[in-house]
């Protein structure tokens, strides 16, 4: 009898301290604030900065854990709301519902959204709309602005040139995305089994420089870089003292060549591996040479580089 006395009180005691830490519903606010944290009030990020962390501040003692944060979002250009924009073209919200425990480390994740098509600056309004467990302070908005990184548009371009007799000569590339903000531009001399060139832009520079990998490998020496085309080798060069295919890039997405020459080759290796007993030129430019924006690529190609 004894025993049973101790086990129903053991029950009504488990029962009782469930009940206190119960936090399904509606929790006290007690003395607790919650804010977002003072240098987190105005950020600037660049849209190709990745994830990032916005920090919640809670101040007091709440009437129970955790509290729950809910957050909204809204976008502005140049102060101005537009509820048409998508947010999460520009902005990604891990979670917009925050729990906050006792170890009081919570923050919000972003992560921005870069489009190279898209020139606009954007601001993104952050609101603690409501609270659960704690009253919401003075500092409940954080303004995000993320700044546009200037870009060079992906899509089809008209390349026009000298050929290599010197006549006037346009092809048409594809310039596409490949990872980490890198270019990829294939179709080059209107071969399209050739090579892919993998190149970066220099925002700083304004230059689109292709060298060093081309078909996802190779390298450059002497200004000659490597790659394949199923079973042939394939080989480009520069003009004497050249080392890259660089285009000067302007504001209308017109790209100005400043290398003054490039050639394609397919070469064969002999059976014994060592000499070439085919070689073919594909195609070159001299001059320099120009690409032009034509409009959008008809099919979106990925390439794993």
């Amino acid at each position: 009898m004894k025993f049973i006395k101790i086990a129903l009180l053991s029950i009504i005691g488990a029962g009782m301290l469930s009940a206190c830490n119960k936090t399904d519903g509606p929790i006290d606010p007690g003395t607790a604030v919650v804010n977002f944290s003072e240098e987190s009030l105005a950020l600037e990020v660049d849209e190709n900065e990745g994830l990032f962390s916005i920090p919640l501040d809670l101040q007091g003692e709440p009437g129970g854990w955790p509290v729950t944060v809910n957050i909204s979002a809204a976008v502005r250009i140049n102060g101005v709301e537009d509820p048409n924009l998508d947010i999460n073209n520009i902005l990604l919200i891990t979670s917009t519902s925050i729990k906050i425990t006792d170890a009081n480390n919570s923050f919000v994740q972003c992560t921005p959204n870069w489009n190279p098509d898209d020139n606009q600056d954007y601001e993104v309004v952050l609101t603690i709309e409501s609270a659960n467990g704690a009253t919401i302070g003075t500092n409940n908005t954080c303004t995000v602005t993320v700044k546009n990184v200037l870009a060079v548009k992906y899509g089809m371009y008209n390349f026009s040139a000298r050929n290599g007799n010197g006549n006037p000569a346009q092809w048409t590339c594809i310039l596409s995305e490949g990872s980490s903000g890198n270019y990829i531009l294939q179709n080059i001399l209107g071969d399209a089994d050739g090579p892919r060139l993998v190149g970066t832009f220099d925002p700083e520079t304004m230059k689109l420089t292709f060298d060093g990998t081309v078909n996802g490998f190779g390298n450059m020496l002497g200004g000659i870089g490597w790659g394949m085309k199923g079973e042939y080798q394939l080989l480009f060069q520069f003009g004497s003292g050249e080392k890259a295919l660089v285009f000067d890039v302007n504001e209308n997405y017109e790209m100005s060549s400043t290398t003054n020459s490039f050639q394609l080759w397919t070469l064969a290796l002999q059976a014994d591996g060592e000499n070439y007993g085919y070689h073919e030129m594909v195609g070159s430019f001299t001059g320099g040479g120009v690409l032009e924006y034509a409009g959008e690529m008809s099919s979106e190609d990925e390439w794993p580089f």
